[in-house]
């Protein structure tokens, strides 16, 4: 029986593959503990990420629990992945979240036409509500300006959904030099978004820490060195 049903699994995930789809089943209790987060999560809010990218989320925030730093996020939109963050944040971390909550500022032309200005619009309040104010503080406005109170803050991990080349390219040079080594930046819509495959190009391309592109539509990077 056993045999029968990892025939037919094979068979489901091959011909997902040839139509460019790949599927992951998550058997150990590490993995289905995540699955189960996100899937509560996407249950109560609009979750932007895919399901396995938020359960990679998770993960990448998971290695980084022993690296010095608080947490990070550029692109709250809904709250949903901010909400998991927080459920997973390490014991002494807090975490600052940053968004317009008025939508994507104005797009040039390395974004192509894929995203619009005012897209993803969401109200500070209903956020703050859903996920918390415990250990999470709101920087509401266009980054990096307002990450100015965090300009001496080191970081251990640092979720960017951004979706636009200038403030991608902003965030890489906000956070890199205030990442521990050791420390991981996870960059959503790589390489599906023009804007942040320029800015992510452009910014390490004379560095030596590893891009590491993910499954779905994600890049990790990993600080090898202080500095910047």
């Amino acid at each position: 029986m056993m045999q029968l049903r990892d025939r037919v699994t094979n068979a489901v995930k091959a011909a997902a593959a040839r139509n460019g789809i790949l599927l992951a089943r998550y058997t150990e209790t590490r993995g289905r503990g995540r699955l189960a987060m996100v899937r509560h999560a996407a249950e109560e809010r609009t979750l932007l990420l895919s399901p396995g990218e938020a359960c990679q989320l998770l993960a990448c925030l998971e290695s980084t629990d022993r690296i010095a730093g608080d947490v990070a996020e550029l692109g709250v939109a809904y709250g949903a992945s901010a909400k998991l963050l927080l459920t997973c944040l390490p014991a002494g971390k807090h975490l600052h979240l940053f968004d317009t909550f008025q939508g994507l500022p104005e797009t040039t032309a390395a974004d192509g036409a894929r995203f619009q200005a005012g897209e993803f619009q969401s109200n500070l309040e209903d956020v703050r509500r859903y996920v918390g104010t415990e250990r999470v503080h709101y920087y509401p406005g266009l980054f990096p300006a307002t990450a100015g109170p965090l300009s001496e803050y080191v970081f251990s991990f640092v979720h960017l959904d951004a979706d636009l080349y200038e403030s991608t390219l902003a965030a890489f040079q906000f956070f890199y030099q205030r990442l521990s080594p050791g420390g991981i930046m996870l960059c959503h819509d790589y390489p599906s978004a023009s804007g942040v495959v320029k800015a992510l190009e452009e910014f390490f391309g004379d560095k030596p820490d590893p891009v590491v592109e993910l499954t779905g539509y994600q890049a990790m990077i990993v600080k090898l060195a202080r500095g910047g």
